[in-house]
């Protein structure tokens, strides 16, 4: 999407992606892909100095002690043995877990361990399982870091990854969407793809679905929902946690990395992307008089009620939207960073395109996370 009010085009992709040390496959995946004079996407990638969470920074650069101390329950779960992590803590939520052993810690401890889930895995403690939200810490603090990418997302990785699987003999169908599948003597005969209206049959040796869960599950009968055992997929869960890009007039004063504010009230996150450009990319899209940077926002609750009008996310407009995000962020910044939120001038905004706000029925979109 291009900035209207600004004149000029702008990228609006929300830049939230970031790749952790552990992510292993997709680094070789990302080194694999060629992106010229010698260089693949992984060379694209810039490193994160630090993390904001709440009040608290943890860097990836700096020596420093954990700024937060890590109670024994913490630790106990962190490294208890397989078998109690399946027999007993898969059933245990996060929440009911920190709420019974975290009873002596001070109330801004037990807030921060019980809002890890939302920056750590995307979701809310009460779902998250203390076996899969250990899985997920013990990975981070074995191999710690993060890298974000160091400019739109197409021009720094999409349209490598194009080329490169079109080299490989990769036919794209674009405007094409899945219709459903023809299932015989328990495999897949052929899928049907639906094109301008028409619907043809396509046979193929395996069949992979990269798509939202709900949109598979659409794709299916009822009959063969149940007669195949999937039934399980529409009792899947997702939530969403979807962006809005801000370009704003001048850069603002913020961490080196991702922040985010699982206290408020609609647990918002973001990065200001800019500030790990590239010169060229830099130079392409930022100058004083449309862009002088882009901040990319999130929000993980689209359902809890603002402070402004009361309206939850999905009931504003995008304007509504975009001022009780600038409220919630001066509400809950640190000291440190407060009288950046106050400055920030954002020239015009785009929400995640797989989004459609109506400030009336609520949102219905595209795509969530899950």
């Amino acid at each position: 999407p291009g900035a209207q009010r600004t004149g000029q085009l702008l990228p609006g992709e929300h830049g939230f992606r970031f790749f952790l040390h552990w992510y292993e496959n997709l680094q070789d995946t990302l080194g694999r892909i060629t992106a010229g004079d010698d260089r693949t996407v992984l060379d694209n990638l810039a490193p994160v100095d630090e993390l904001l969470i709440d009040e608290y920074i943890f860097s990836f650069t700096k020596a420093e002690p954990v700024p937060v101390r890590p109670p024994l329950a913490w630790i106990k779960a962190m490294t208890a043995c397989r078998r109690r992590h399946e027999e007993e803590f898969e059933a245990t939520t996060w929440e009911s877990y920190i709420e019974a052993n975290l009873k002596d810690e001070a109330p801004e401890v037990i807030a921060f361990f019980k809002n890890t889930p939302k920056a750590t895995a995307s979701v809310h403690c009460d779902e998250a399982s203390v076996r899969a939200l250990s899985y997920t810490l013990n990975r981070l603090l074995m191999n710690p870091g993060l890298d974000v990418l160091n400019g739109p997302t197409s021009l720094a990785w999409f349209e490598h990854w194009l080329a490169h699987l079109k080299k490989l003999g990769v036919i794209f169908h674009f405007g094409h969407e899945l219709a459903g599948f023809d299932i015989r003597d328990q495999e897949i005969a052929s899928a049907m793809v639906r094109h301008n209206g028409v619907v043809t049959q396509h046979k193929a040796d395996h069949y992979l679905a990269a798509i939202p869960h709900q949109k598979l599950v659409e794709s299916f009968t009822h009959d063969q929902l149940q007669q195949y055992g999937l039934g399980h997929l529409s009792r899947l869960k997702s939530g969403w946690q979807a962006g809005i890009v801000l370009y704003l007039k001048e850069p603002i004063h913020l961490p080196r990395g991702h922040f985010g504010f699982s206290g408020s009230a609609w647990a918002i996150s973001g990065i200001q992307q800019t500030d790990f450009w590239s010169e060229d990319h830099l130079a392409q899209f930022t100058d004083p008089n449309h862009c002088g940077a882009i901040l990319s926002l999130i929000i993980a609750d689209w359902e809890e009620p603002g402070l402004l009008s009361g309206k939850p996310a999905n009931a504003c407009t995008l304007d509504e939207l975009v001022a009780e995000l600038k409220h919630q962020l001066i509400r809950y910044a640190p000291e440190a960073y407060r009288a950046s939120f106050e400055r920030m001038v954002a020239l015009d905004y785009t929400i995640d395109p797989g989004i459609h706000l109506t400030g009336l029925t609520g949102l219905t979109g595209l795509t969530g996370l899950t």
